[in-house]
């Protein structure tokens, strides 16, 4: 017989699959018997936002974490948009469109250089960001936070604001109103079609709904 060995407190340590064993430091760990379900129990709406919450403090108070994300910011640059047809009088009219609609495609204002800085610390700091095409050819920035379910009354096949047909693939995204104070009221929100929604994600599993901060 082997004699066990022990750890600095004193414990037997261990080995193989008897570090499967649900001990103080695997408490967050689950069985991923289904995937979607496991993604909400591993990281539910009052995690997610507390952990947000950190981040955001971190961005406004640590010179640091601002600087690694203004870092990413300058590293991705400013895209362009280069396309040419042997037809010189329809590339005018297009590299005219785009520069008209890059220099006011957001509804608040934004310019396209002002919404990739925004997608990347959104991802940096909240794991993702959310944008729903209009009628009118516009783009408009939806935060995260509006993303949500009922906390009662959900349907079976909706987790954190999104429902998903059986193959996991998003049908509609559920975007909570603001109240006259400007928080978020959960009681008061509408699906959207997931045809007229950009969600820009950082997932770390192919299963994921929604992202995962990079910070």
């Amino acid at each position: 017989m082997i004699a066990p060995l022990y750890d600095a407190s004193g414990k037997p340590m261990q080995f193989g699959y008897d570090g499967a064993m649900v001990a103080s430091r695997h408490n967050e760990w689950k069985p991923v018997s289904s995937p979607l379900i496991s993604e909400d129990e591993v990281l539910p709406i009052h995690k997610r936002q507390t952990l947000i919450g950190h981040l955001h403090d971190l961005y406004r108070n640590d010179p640091l974490t601002q600087s690694i994300i203004q870092c990413l910011i300058t590293n991705v640059g400013y895209p362009k948009v280069r396309s040419r047809t042997s037809d010189e009088g329809f590339n005018d009219i297009k590299n005219q469109a785009f520069k008209k609609w890059f220099s006011n495609c957001e509804l608040t204002g934004m310019n396209m250089r002002e919404i990739i800085s925004m997608i990347i610390k959104s991802l940096c700091l909240e794991g993702e960001i959310f944008f729903m095409l209009t009628n009118d050819g516009m783009l408009q920035a939806i935060e995260p936070i509006r993303i949500q379910s009922k906390t009662k009354d959900k349907a079976e096949n909706e987790i954190d604001g999104i429902r998903f047909n059986k193959n996991g693939k998003p049908t509609s995204y559920r975007i909570c109103q603001l109240d006259s104070s400007g928080k978020v009221d959960i009681l008061n929100g509408r699906h959207v079609a997931a045809r007229n929604i950009i969600h820009i994600a950082n997932r770390t599993r192919i299963n994921s709904l929604r992202g995962i901060p990079m910070l």
